[in-house]
Protein backbone atom coordinates (compact mmCIF):
# COMPACT_ATOMS: atom_id res chain seq x y z
CA UNK A 1 0.00 0.00 0.00
CA UNK A 2 1.12 3.67 -0.71
CA UNK A 3 1.69 5.89 2.29
CA UNK A 4 -0.74 7.97 2.31
CA UNK A 5 1.77 11.08 4.02
CA UNK A 6 4.08 10.61 1.20
CA UNK A 7 1.05 10.76 -1.99
CA UNK A 8 1.38 14.06 -2.45
CA UNK A 9 5.48 15.18 -2.25
CA UNK A 10 7.45 15.55 -4.99
CA UNK A 11 10.89 15.48 -5.38
CA UNK A 12 13.02 19.09 -5.34
CA UNK A 13 16.42 18.98 -7.30
CA UNK A 14 18.79 22.13 -6.31
CA UNK A 15 19.93 24.07 -10.06
CA UNK A 16 23.59 23.29 -10.89
CA UNK A 17 25.55 27.07 -10.66
CA UNK A 18 28.26 26.88 -12.72
CA UNK A 19 30.69 29.44 -11.30
CA UNK A 20 33.06 31.74 -13.85
CA UNK A 21 36.46 30.64 -13.93
CA UNK A 22 39.28 33.31 -12.98
CA UNK A 23 41.54 34.28 -15.82
CA UNK A 24 44.63 36.05 -15.31
CA UNK A 25 46.38 38.00 -17.82
CA UNK A 26 49.58 37.08 -19.26
CA UNK A 27 52.62 37.95 -18.63
CA UNK A 28 53.90 41.31 -20.26
CA UNK A 29 56.33 40.49 -22.93
CA UNK A 30 59.49 42.57 -22.15
CA UNK A 31 60.94 44.91 -24.45
CA UNK A 32 64.14 44.18 -26.32
CA UNK A 33 67.50 45.02 -25.07
CA UNK A 34 68.41 48.22 -27.74
CA UNK A 35 70.95 47.20 -30.73
CA UNK A 36 74.56 48.22 -29.83
CA UNK A 37 74.70 48.82 -33.44
CA UNK A 38 71.61 51.03 -33.92
CA UNK A 39 71.88 53.35 -36.91
CA UNK A 40 72.87 56.77 -36.05
CA UNK A 41 73.50 60.08 -38.49
CA UNK A 42 76.00 62.19 -37.42
CA UNK A 43 75.36 65.83 -38.78
CA UNK A 44 78.45 68.11 -39.66
CA UNK A 45 79.44 71.17 -39.76
CA UNK A 46 81.30 71.60 -43.34
CA UNK A 47 83.86 74.51 -42.16
CA UNK A 48 86.18 71.87 -40.13
CA UNK A 49 88.07 69.12 -40.67
CA UNK A 50 85.80 65.55 -40.30
CA UNK A 51 87.60 64.77 -37.11
CA UNK A 52 86.34 67.54 -35.32
CA UNK A 53 83.47 69.27 -37.02
CA UNK A 54 80.15 67.27 -35.41
CA UNK A 55 77.21 69.42 -34.05
CA UNK A 56 75.06 66.74 -33.26
CA UNK A 57 74.59 62.95 -33.55
CA UNK A 58 70.46 61.24 -33.47
CA UNK A 59 69.61 58.05 -33.23
CA UNK A 60 67.84 56.71 -36.41
CA UNK A 61 64.41 55.95 -35.40
CA UNK A 62 62.53 56.81 -38.07
CA UNK A 63 63.02 53.42 -40.78
CA UNK A 64 66.19 53.26 -40.23
CA UNK A 65 66.62 57.11 -40.62
CA UNK A 66 65.71 60.52 -39.52
CA UNK A 67 62.52 62.97 -40.71
CA UNK A 68 64.17 65.36 -43.08
CA UNK A 69 62.78 68.07 -41.43
CA UNK A 70 63.28 67.44 -37.96
CA UNK A 71 66.59 66.75 -38.53
CA UNK A 72 67.14 70.15 -40.78
CA UNK A 73 65.12 72.41 -38.05
CA UNK A 74 67.53 71.20 -35.17
CA UNK A 75 70.42 71.91 -37.33
CA UNK A 76 69.02 75.38 -38.05
CA UNK A 77 68.64 75.75 -34.07
CA UNK A 78 72.57 75.48 -34.04
CA UNK A 79 73.21 77.72 -36.20
CA UNK A 80 71.78 80.30 -34.96
CA UNK A 81 68.14 79.89 -35.90
CA UNK A 82 69.14 79.65 -39.78
CA UNK A 83 66.42 79.21 -41.59
CA UNK A 84 67.46 78.76 -44.74
CA UNK A 85 70.07 76.50 -44.05
CA UNK A 86 69.94 72.90 -45.92
CA UNK A 87 71.35 69.59 -45.30
CA UNK A 88 73.91 68.15 -48.23
CA UNK A 89 76.70 65.19 -48.24
CA UNK A 90 79.39 66.77 -48.65
CA UNK A 91 80.53 70.02 -47.82
CA UNK A 92 79.84 71.68 -50.79
CA UNK A 93 76.92 69.80 -52.43
CA UNK A 94 73.69 70.50 -53.05
CA UNK A 95 71.03 70.18 -51.20
CA UNK A 96 69.38 66.79 -50.35
CA UNK A 97 66.48 65.63 -52.97
CA UNK A 98 64.04 64.24 -50.66
CA UNK A 99 60.62 66.33 -49.30
CA UNK A 100 60.44 67.79 -45.60
CA UNK A 101 58.74 64.89 -44.49
CA UNK A 102 61.26 61.94 -46.07
CA UNK A 103 63.60 60.08 -44.33
CA UNK A 104 66.81 60.78 -44.33
CA UNK A 105 68.79 56.91 -44.56
CA UNK A 106 72.74 58.21 -45.21
CA UNK A 107 75.03 58.09 -42.09
CA UNK A 108 76.31 61.70 -42.55
CA UNK A 109 75.02 65.06 -43.57
CA UNK A 110 76.71 68.52 -43.55
CA UNK A 111 74.46 71.28 -42.69
CA UNK A 112 75.28 74.06 -44.76
CA UNK A 113 74.20 77.91 -44.60
CA UNK A 114 73.75 79.85 -47.90
CA UNK A 115 77.18 82.48 -47.88
CA UNK A 116 77.96 81.78 -44.32
CA UNK A 117 80.69 78.88 -44.94
CA UNK A 118 81.79 78.82 -41.40
CA UNK A 119 79.38 80.01 -39.69
CA UNK A 120 79.19 80.57 -35.82
CA UNK A 121 77.83 77.62 -33.80
CA UNK A 122 75.27 78.35 -30.29
CA UNK A 123 77.55 76.26 -27.63
CA UNK A 124 74.69 76.02 -25.02
CA UNK A 125 71.70 77.66 -23.94
CA UNK A 126 72.98 80.60 -22.25
CA UNK A 127 73.69 81.50 -25.39
CA UNK A 128 70.79 81.06 -27.66
CA UNK A 129 68.30 83.99 -28.64
CA UNK A 130 65.13 83.11 -28.95
CA UNK A 131 64.40 84.42 -32.98
CA UNK A 132 61.87 86.82 -33.92
CA UNK A 133 60.62 84.69 -36.64
CA UNK A 134 59.27 80.46 -36.48
CA UNK A 135 60.42 78.17 -39.10
CA UNK A 136 57.59 77.62 -41.66
CA UNK A 137 57.28 74.07 -40.69
CA UNK A 138 56.46 75.00 -36.73
CA UNK A 139 54.23 78.38 -37.52
CA UNK A 140 51.71 76.77 -40.24
CA UNK A 141 48.81 75.98 -38.13
CA UNK A 142 47.18 73.98 -40.63
CA UNK A 143 50.21 71.92 -40.73
CA UNK A 144 50.46 71.27 -36.61
CA UNK A 145 47.26 72.75 -35.25
CA UNK A 146 46.96 73.86 -31.71
CA UNK A 147 43.85 74.47 -30.43
CA UNK A 148 43.05 78.31 -29.18
CA UNK A 149 41.46 77.18 -26.03
CA UNK A 150 41.61 74.14 -23.35
CA UNK A 151 39.40 71.43 -23.75
CA UNK A 152 39.53 70.76 -20.25
CA UNK A 153 40.38 67.20 -20.53
CA UNK A 154 42.38 65.41 -17.72
CA UNK A 155 44.32 62.94 -19.53
CA UNK A 156 48.20 62.90 -20.73
CA UNK A 157 48.77 64.67 -23.83
CA UNK A 158 51.24 61.96 -25.45
CA UNK A 159 49.62 58.12 -23.86
CA UNK A 160 45.58 59.67 -22.61
CA UNK A 161 46.35 58.04 -19.40
CA UNK A 162 44.67 59.83 -16.70
CA UNK A 163 46.44 58.77 -13.88
CA UNK A 164 48.77 59.74 -12.27
CA UNK A 165 48.99 63.43 -13.94
CA UNK A 166 51.23 65.94 -13.68
CA UNK A 167 51.79 69.62 -14.75
CA UNK A 168 54.67 69.92 -16.78
CA UNK A 169 56.21 72.88 -17.96
CA UNK A 170 57.14 73.29 -21.73
CA UNK A 171 59.86 76.23 -20.54
CA UNK A 172 61.25 74.78 -17.53
CA UNK A 173 61.11 77.06 -14.50
CA UNK A 174 64.92 76.81 -13.74
CA UNK A 175 65.06 78.63 -16.85
CA UNK A 176 63.69 82.03 -15.82
CA UNK A 177 66.71 83.93 -16.71
CA UNK A 178 66.48 82.71 -20.02
CA UNK A 179 62.76 83.21 -20.11
CA UNK A 180 62.88 86.85 -19.31
CA UNK A 181 66.11 87.97 -21.19
CA UNK A 182 64.50 86.62 -23.82
CA UNK A 183 61.05 88.46 -23.44
CA UNK A 184 59.20 84.97 -23.59
CA UNK A 185 56.52 86.22 -21.59
CA UNK A 186 55.60 88.64 -24.61
CA UNK A 187 54.16 85.50 -26.34
CA UNK A 188 51.33 84.57 -23.55
CA UNK A 189 47.76 85.52 -23.52
CA UNK A 190 48.10 87.69 -20.71
CA UNK A 191 51.49 88.97 -20.70
CA UNK A 192 51.28 90.66 -17.46
CA UNK A 193 50.85 87.80 -15.79
CA UNK A 194 53.37 86.09 -17.34
CA UNK A 195 56.37 87.46 -16.17
CA UNK A 196 57.71 83.99 -15.45
CA UNK A 197 57.76 80.54 -16.18
CA UNK A 198 54.41 79.44 -14.27
CA UNK A 199 51.51 80.35 -17.10
CA UNK A 200 49.08 78.14 -18.56
CA UNK A 201 50.06 78.89 -21.99
CA UNK A 202 53.46 77.20 -20.86
CA UNK A 203 52.31 73.85 -19.53
CA UNK A 204 51.02 70.57 -20.28
CA UNK A 205 49.86 67.31 -18.45
CA UNK A 206 52.09 64.34 -18.72
CA UNK A 207 51.80 61.23 -16.83
CA UNK A 208 54.23 61.43 -14.00
CA UNK A 209 56.85 58.63 -15.86
CA UNK A 210 56.77 60.79 -18.84
CA UNK A 211 57.01 64.32 -17.23
CA UNK A 212 60.46 62.77 -16.07
CA UNK A 213 61.33 61.68 -19.40
CA UNK A 214 60.00 64.87 -20.75
CA UNK A 215 62.46 67.14 -18.32
CA UNK A 216 65.18 64.60 -18.98
CA UNK A 217 64.94 65.76 -22.81
CA UNK A 218 64.85 62.17 -23.86
CA UNK A 219 62.29 62.96 -26.22
CA UNK A 220 60.85 66.08 -28.00
CA UNK A 221 57.83 66.71 -29.29
CA UNK A 222 58.10 68.39 -32.81
CA UNK A 223 55.25 68.59 -36.24
CA UNK A 224 55.28 66.19 -38.61
CA UNK A 225 53.07 64.81 -41.31
CA UNK A 226 50.66 67.92 -40.33
CA UNK A 227 50.33 66.82 -36.41
CA UNK A 228 52.33 66.82 -33.78
CA UNK A 229 54.05 63.78 -32.43
CA UNK A 230 56.72 62.86 -30.41
CA UNK A 231 60.32 62.24 -31.13
CA UNK A 232 62.63 60.25 -29.37
CA UNK A 233 65.92 61.43 -29.03
CA UNK A 234 68.09 59.53 -26.85
CA UNK A 235 68.24 55.40 -26.95
CA UNK A 236 68.01 53.70 -23.49
CA UNK A 237 68.88 50.11 -22.60
CA UNK A 238 65.80 48.90 -24.40
CA UNK A 239 63.94 49.80 -26.99
CA UNK A 240 61.16 50.91 -24.82
CA UNK A 241 60.74 54.29 -25.09
CA UNK A 242 60.82 53.96 -29.43
CA UNK A 243 58.45 51.55 -28.75
CA UNK A 244 56.17 53.51 -27.16
CA UNK A 245 56.47 56.58 -28.03
CA UNK A 246 58.32 57.50 -30.92
CA UNK A 247 56.08 59.11 -33.89
CA UNK A 248 52.98 58.61 -31.26
CA UNK A 249 50.65 61.19 -32.16
CA UNK A 250 49.60 63.56 -29.64
CA UNK A 251 46.22 64.11 -28.21
CA UNK A 252 44.63 67.82 -29.22
CA UNK A 253 46.90 70.59 -27.78
CA UNK A 254 44.93 73.39 -26.83
CA UNK A 255 46.03 76.34 -24.64
CA UNK A 256 49.88 76.44 -25.51
CA UNK A 257 52.24 78.58 -27.72
CA UNK A 258 54.29 77.04 -30.53
CA UNK A 259 57.01 79.45 -29.50
CA UNK A 260 57.30 77.90 -26.56
CA UNK A 261 57.27 74.37 -28.05
CA UNK A 262 60.11 75.39 -30.82
CA UNK A 263 62.02 76.80 -27.46
CA UNK A 264 61.82 73.31 -25.69
CA UNK A 265 62.96 71.77 -29.21
CA UNK A 266 66.04 73.87 -28.57
CA UNK A 267 66.67 72.91 -25.29
CA UNK A 268 66.80 69.54 -26.36
CA UNK A 269 68.69 69.88 -28.89
CA UNK A 270 71.49 71.80 -27.43
CA UNK A 271 71.18 69.71 -24.38
CA UNK A 272 72.56 66.98 -27.01
CA UNK A 273 74.46 69.48 -29.33
CA UNK A 274 78.17 68.34 -29.40
CA UNK A 275 80.48 70.87 -31.56
CA UNK A 276 81.99 73.37 -28.36
CA UNK A 277 82.34 69.74 -26.28
CA UNK A 278 84.23 67.76 -28.63
CA UNK A 279 87.58 67.53 -28.99
CA UNK A 280 89.37 70.19 -31.69
CA UNK A 281 92.83 71.47 -32.62
CA UNK A 282 91.77 74.85 -33.85
CA UNK A 283 89.36 77.82 -32.83
CA UNK A 284 86.26 77.78 -32.77
CA UNK A 285 83.44 80.22 -34.08
CA UNK A 286 80.67 79.98 -31.40
CA UNK A 287 77.72 82.38 -31.35
CA UNK A 288 78.05 84.53 -27.91
CA UNK A 289 75.97 86.47 -25.51
CA UNK A 290 77.19 88.45 -22.88
CA UNK A 291 76.45 88.41 -19.21
CA UNK A 292 74.25 91.90 -19.68
CA UNK A 293 72.26 90.56 -22.50
CA UNK A 294 73.53 91.79 -25.27
CA UNK A 295 72.41 91.17 -28.45
CA UNK A 296 74.29 87.46 -30.02
CA UNK A 297 77.31 88.06 -31.08
CA UNK A 298 80.46 85.71 -32.44
CA UNK A 299 83.52 84.94 -29.84
CA UNK A 300 86.38 82.25 -31.16
CA UNK A 301 87.23 80.03 -28.51
CA UNK A 302 90.35 77.66 -28.12
CA UNK A 303 90.13 74.09 -27.36
CA UNK A 304 91.44 75.15 -23.78
CA UNK A 305 88.77 77.22 -22.95
CA UNK A 306 85.75 75.38 -24.54
CA UNK A 307 86.77 72.75 -22.47
CA UNK A 308 86.82 74.86 -19.31
CA UNK A 309 83.70 76.84 -20.01
CA UNK A 310 81.96 74.13 -21.74
CA UNK A 311 82.40 71.03 -19.48
CA UNK A 312 84.15 68.31 -21.14
CA UNK A 313 87.85 68.52 -19.37
CA UNK A 314 86.41 69.67 -16.50
CA UNK A 315 83.78 67.15 -15.84
CA UNK A 316 85.44 64.88 -12.76
CA UNK A 317 84.36 61.52 -11.04
CA UNK A 318 83.24 63.41 -7.78
CA UNK A 319 80.47 66.15 -7.47
CA UNK A 320 83.01 68.51 -5.76
CA UNK A 321 84.00 70.88 -8.50
CA UNK A 322 86.49 73.16 -6.06
CA UNK A 323 89.60 73.64 -8.13
CA UNK A 324 92.55 73.79 -7.24
CA UNK A 325 96.07 74.43 -8.60
CA UNK A 326 98.13 71.24 -10.00
CA UNK A 327 101.55 71.64 -8.85
CA UNK A 328 103.91 72.14 -11.60
CA UNK A 329 106.54 69.55 -12.46
CA UNK A 330 109.79 70.29 -13.69
CA UNK A 331 110.21 71.94 -16.52
CA UNK A 332 106.25 72.37 -17.49
CA UNK A 333 105.55 75.18 -18.57
CA UNK A 334 102.55 77.17 -18.90
CA UNK A 335 100.97 78.57 -21.77
CA UNK A 336 99.78 81.78 -23.59
CA UNK A 337 96.23 81.22 -21.43
CA UNK A 338 97.99 80.69 -17.97
CA UNK A 339 98.64 77.89 -15.56
CA UNK A 340 96.70 74.18 -15.62
CA UNK A 341 94.30 73.76 -12.74
CA UNK A 342 93.11 70.36 -11.46
CA UNK A 343 90.06 69.66 -9.32
CA UNK A 344 90.68 67.65 -6.82
CA UNK A 345 89.03 64.55 -7.19
CA UNK A 346 88.80 64.90 -11.03
CA UNK A 347 90.27 64.87 -14.73
CA UNK A 348 93.14 67.91 -15.28
CA UNK A 349 91.18 70.75 -16.49
CA UNK A 350 92.02 74.26 -17.91
CA UNK A 351 91.99 77.71 -16.70
CA UNK A 352 92.90 81.07 -17.77
CA UNK A 353 95.38 82.40 -14.45
CA UNK A 354 92.91 85.13 -13.02
CA UNK A 355 90.11 82.39 -13.48
CA UNK A 356 91.99 80.12 -11.29
CA UNK A 357 92.95 83.04 -8.45
CA UNK A 358 89.33 83.88 -8.70
CA UNK A 359 87.43 80.63 -8.35
CA UNK A 360 89.80 80.17 -4.91
CA UNK A 361 88.96 83.51 -4.09
CA UNK A 362 85.39 82.53 -3.90
CA UNK A 363 86.12 79.09 -2.32
CA UNK A 364 87.39 81.43 1.01
CA UNK A 365 84.00 83.93 0.84
CA UNK A 366 80.53 83.30 2.29
CA UNK A 367 77.99 81.79 0.71
CA UNK A 368 75.05 82.90 2.66
CA UNK A 369 73.48 85.54 0.15
CA UNK A 370 75.01 88.34 1.65
CA UNK A 371 74.86 91.71 -0.41
CA UNK A 372 78.30 93.26 -1.40
CA UNK A 373 78.31 96.19 1.43
CA UNK A 374 78.36 93.13 4.17
CA UNK A 375 81.91 91.80 5.64
CA UNK A 376 83.71 88.51 4.43
CA UNK A 377 86.50 87.22 5.28
CA UNK A 378 89.35 87.20 3.19
CA UNK A 379 91.81 84.02 3.79
CA UNK A 380 95.03 85.22 4.71
CA UNK A 381 98.62 83.21 4.15
CA UNK A 382 97.48 82.18 0.70
CA UNK A 383 99.84 83.14 -2.18
CA UNK A 384 99.10 85.81 -4.19
CA UNK A 385 99.82 86.75 -7.83
CA UNK A 386 100.61 89.97 -9.27
CA UNK A 387 97.94 90.97 -12.29
CA UNK A 388 98.60 93.44 -14.60
CA UNK A 389 95.93 96.19 -15.16
CA UNK A 390 95.16 95.77 -18.62
CA UNK A 391 95.26 92.04 -18.61
CA UNK A 392 92.18 91.98 -16.06
CA UNK A 393 90.15 94.72 -17.88
CA UNK A 394 90.60 92.98 -21.09
CA UNK A 395 90.14 89.42 -19.54
CA UNK A 396 86.74 90.78 -18.07
CA UNK A 397 85.11 92.48 -21.21
CA UNK A 398 86.52 89.78 -23.56
CA UNK A 399 85.35 86.76 -21.15
CA UNK A 400 82.80 87.67 -18.54
CA UNK A 401 82.45 84.18 -17.90
CA UNK A 402 84.99 83.28 -15.95
CA UNK A 403 84.21 79.33 -15.12
CA UNK A 404 81.75 77.41 -15.23
CA UNK A 405 80.77 73.59 -14.04
CA UNK A 406 77.76 71.51 -13.23
CA UNK A 407 77.76 73.22 -10.04
CA UNK A 408 78.63 76.03 -10.21
CA UNK A 409 79.85 79.31 -12.21
CA UNK A 410 81.24 82.57 -12.18
CA UNK A 411 80.58 85.61 -14.41
CA UNK A 412 82.43 89.20 -14.01
CA UNK A 413 79.87 91.96 -13.63
CA UNK A 414 80.82 95.62 -14.22
CA UNK A 415 80.51 98.22 -11.30
CA UNK A 416 81.15 101.51 -13.45
CA UNK A 417 83.92 103.44 -12.15
CA UNK A 418 84.33 101.19 -8.85
CA UNK A 419 85.56 98.27 -10.87
CA UNK A 420 84.76 94.67 -11.60
CA UNK A 421 83.28 92.12 -9.26
CA UNK A 422 82.36 88.45 -9.42
CA UNK A 423 78.91 87.05 -8.95
CA UNK A 424 79.28 83.34 -8.15
CA UNK A 425 75.89 81.15 -9.11
CA UNK A 426 75.45 78.02 -7.31
CA UNK A 427 72.77 75.32 -8.75
CA UNK A 428 71.04 74.05 -5.68
CA UNK A 429 69.10 70.54 -5.96
CA UNK A 430 65.40 72.45 -6.40
CA UNK A 431 66.47 73.41 -9.52
CA UNK A 432 66.72 77.11 -9.33
CA UNK A 433 70.13 78.70 -9.20
CA UNK A 434 71.07 81.17 -6.36
CA UNK A 435 73.23 83.58 -7.30
CA UNK A 436 76.01 85.47 -4.55
CA UNK A 437 76.97 88.93 -5.92
CA UNK A 438 80.93 89.08 -3.98
CA UNK A 439 82.39 92.07 -3.42
CA UNK A 440 83.99 94.91 -5.86
CA UNK A 441 87.57 95.12 -6.85
CA UNK A 442 89.30 97.75 -8.82
CA UNK A 443 92.63 97.10 -10.86
CA UNK A 444 95.22 99.60 -10.26
CA UNK A 445 97.46 101.23 -12.43
CA UNK A 446 100.54 99.55 -10.30
CA UNK A 447 99.23 95.81 -10.94
CA UNK A 448 97.15 95.39 -7.39
CA UNK A 449 94.08 95.12 -7.30
CA UNK A 450 92.01 96.74 -4.48
CA UNK A 451 88.77 95.54 -2.25
CA UNK A 452 86.45 98.05 -2.76
CA UNK A 453 84.57 98.00 0.34
CA UNK A 454 87.24 98.32 2.60
CA UNK A 455 90.07 100.86 1.09
CA UNK A 456 92.12 100.28 4.13
CA UNK A 457 92.90 96.66 3.74
CA UNK A 458 95.21 97.65 1.15
CA UNK A 459 95.51 95.69 -1.77
CA UNK A 460 94.70 91.63 -1.55
CA UNK A 461 95.99 90.47 -4.53
CA UNK A 462 99.72 90.82 -5.47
Amino acid sequence: MTNPSSAGQRTLTQPTVIAPFLQLLPLSEPFQPTNEHLAKTKFRHPGYADSENIILILPAFDSNGIHHETARIACCILANCAWDGYLSLSPNGPRVPPGPDFVLTAPAYYFCVPDDFKYAVVPSLEHFHFPNQLPRSWEDNNQAPILSASTGAETCCITCSSLPLETAHIIPAKNIDWWQDNLMYEYARQPSASMDTHCPDNSLRLRKDVHTLWDAHRFALVPKQGAWVAHVLEAGVTDELQALYHNLQLQPLAGVRREYMLARFAMAVLDKAMFARQPSKGLRRLVWIGTRGEDPGVKELSPKQCRAIFGVGARGKSSSRSPSKRARAEGDDDDENGPRVQDDNSDCCDYSEHESRMAADCSCLSLDGSDEGEEDEIERGRPRKRLRRDNVVEKLHSEPLLLHTPSFKMEARSCGSRGFGVSLIVSQQSGFDRRHNLPPYHPNDDGTITDLRNPERGEILR
